[in-house]
Parts: C-alpha cells; sequence; structure tokens
C-alpha cells in the first residue's frame, strides 16, 4: 500500500477527463498501466478549446423599455 504518486490523465465513466495522482498499484488496478512495466505513464493531452462563454443575460436599464 502507498508508494510514490504519479500524476496520471484518466477518463472517469462519464466521459470527463481529470488528472490523478495514483501509486503503481492503483494505476494498475485502474488500466493505466500494461501489467509488464511500471514505468509507463500516460502523458497529458492537450486540453481542448473551451467554447466561448456565454455574455451575462441579465437585463440592463436599456433592455428595459419604459413602459
Amino acid at each position: 500500500m502507498g508508494g510514490p504518486l504519479k500524476k496520471y490523465e484518466v477518463t472517469t465513466a462519464h466521459g470527463v477527463k481529470t488528472t490523478m495522482k495514483l501509486n503503481e498499484d492503483d494505476a494498475r488496478r485502474m488500466g493505466l498501466l500494461d501489467s509488464g512495466s511500471g514505468e509507463e505513464e500516460q502523458a497529458p493531452q492537450e486540453p481542448e478549446t473551451k467554447a466561448r462563454a456565454s455574455r451575462n443575460k441579465s437585463r440592463t436599464a436599456a433592455d428595459k423599455g419604459d413602459g
């Protein structure tokens, strides 16, 4: 149990990519390492470009009108 932690790029069951610090045994149990070598580590992938954030949709004084 324990050991040095390394960073691994993990995709959860819901399809979310995240980075986790795992020891060798946990990484192997999750299928991130080949059973033969303990030195392989998945290289972090380039982050996908974010979608442009929508503007704040709250109403301003100009949007309210006079009436």
